[in-house]
């Protein structure tokens, strides 16, 4: 088992007794070398398909909220608002992020009526 050296800079307490810089060591608890390229991205696990319809960023509000609206029956709504959080945090895309966004926010209301 590796250890690492931690260096702790001092810092000044709310009550203003100063906690001087200390070094000590302690377990690594990292994995060694390189993240895999199969865990270095998200891949999602099912498609947000519902009687042949798919949800697009590019397909119309109204077409991807009947989408959602079909799998939250099956899915719930909050596995589904996961699910589009997930695709927009690692999208690259402005145009498919402005889309889960509205989505989203479109859920949530929906949930909360």
């Amino acid at each position: 088992m590796r250890r690492i050296l931690v260096h702790r800079r001092g810092y000044r307490r709310k009550d203003g007794t100063y906690v001087s810089p200390t070094d000590y060591y302690m377990k690594d608890t990292g994995k060694p070398g390189r993240t895999p390229k199969s865990k270095r991205w998200f891949e999602p696990t099912e498609k947000l398909e519902y009687k042949g319809e798919g949800w697009h960023s590019d397909s119309s509000e109204a077409s991807r909220h009947r989408v959602l609206n079909g799998l939250s029956r099956s899915r719930g709504w909050n596995t589904l608002i996961k699910q589009l959080n997930a695709i927009r945090n690692v999208s690259t895309s402005s145009k498919l992020k402005r889309s889960a966004t509205v989505d989203i926010k479109w859920m949530q209301r929906q949930r909360d009526k």
